[in-house]
């Protein structure tokens, strides 16, 4: 396996990654907007009958899904392309930085594939931090080949 090859298969796990991450930040941010909105420009007029109560968590829960939201945004557009850049450099020149990597299923359905199950690679550096990749069904297992090949002395097992 080449090395534009683990960039190719990086940049498009890492870019997968960014859209979730950003798109989901983007629809919490614009949720919390609208809660804020509700009652700052009368856009439901029952709002105006809202007790104190009502209105401090409204306001609340707004300011919280904007502050998550914008959160999300920041991983998605400036962490994840860093998190990018480091896993390309560890994978390509600094294999000795990657600890340990597996392949971790968040599901719905019980079911490690198919509808409902979420592919993701883990990989634990030896700094101590961990970056979580998002990946399709069919990018696992050449994933995890890259890895193997890319870092041999790397354990391809979850933590005990």
């Amino acid at each position: 396996m080449t090395n534009v090859s683990v960039q190719q298969l990086i940049a498009a796990s890492m870019r997968r990654t960014t859209i979730m991450m950003t798109g989901m930040g983007i629809l919490t941010f614009l949720l919390g907007g609208l809660m804020v909105a509700l009652h700052l420009f009368e856009l439901d007029p029952e709002m105006a009958d809202a007790g104190t109560g009502m209105l401090v968590a409204l306001y609340l829960f707004g300011v919280l899904f904007l502050a998550v939201g914008a959160l999300m945004i920041f991983i998605g557009l400036v962490k994840n392309p860093r998190v990018r850049l480091e896993l390309e450099d560890a994978l390509t020149n600094n294999p000795q930085k990657i600890k340990r990597y597996w392949r971790w299923v968040v599901t719905s359905t019980g079911k490690d594939t198919g509808v409902g199950a979420q592919n993701y690679i883990k990989i634990e550096m030896t700094e101590g931090h961990t970056h979580q990749i998002s990946v399709t069904q069919a990018n696992v297992e050449p994933f995890l080949q890259m890895m193997a090949a890319a870092c041999p002395d790397a354990e391809s097992t979850p933590p005990a």
